[in-house]
């Protein structure tokens, strides 16, 4: 499974560089999880399943995988949970633009066990794509309220 896209952010390509490669930071970013450790290069958390078919919390494990400066970061994400495996690629690729930065990012799922390999694809994938947009709308505030003047 496979599901690729585009955002824009408002910042220069090493301060979202700086952020975008640094798991500490990512996993800071999420809501309605339980960071058991973080740092720049690995996060361990765990989370109750977006699915409903599974139960009890999930184990994430993500590890920033590659980096080259400004332009690219890719990352792993391994998944556990009752009955369920995931392993989960991702791509980032970084490219200035008038005051702002484009990342294309892709992501794909190339090994499930367990019942997310008997789930209907249709459901992964909506499932997917609903948990990536949810991820990428919480990075942007986490941005948005860096950004903000601090009050005095």
């Amino acid at each position: 499974m496979q599901t690729h896209g585009d955002r824009n952010f408002r910042l220069p390509p090493d301060a979202l560089f700086a952020r975008l490669g640094d798991a500490r930071w990512l996993v800071s970013t999420l809501t309605n999880v339980h960071v058991q450790r973080a740092d720049t290069d690995e996060a361990v958390w765990s989370m109750r399943p977006a699915l409903s078919f599974l139960s009890g919390s999930i184990e994430n494990t993500l590890s920033i995988v590659e980096r080259q400066p400004n332009s690219r970061i890719r990352l792993r994400i391994h998944t556990r949970g009752i009955g369920a495996t995931a392993e989960v690629e991702i791509r980032l690729d970084l490219q200035p633009s008038a005051e702002a930065t484009a990342v294309r990012w892709s992501m794909s799922i190339p090994q499930m066990t367990g019942l997310l390999k008997l789930a209907p694809k249709g459901l992964l994938q909506a499932t997917a794509g609903k948990v990536v947009e949810e991820v990428w709308n919480q990075v942007e505030t986490a941005l948005v309220r860096e950004a903000e003047p601090t009050a005095q």
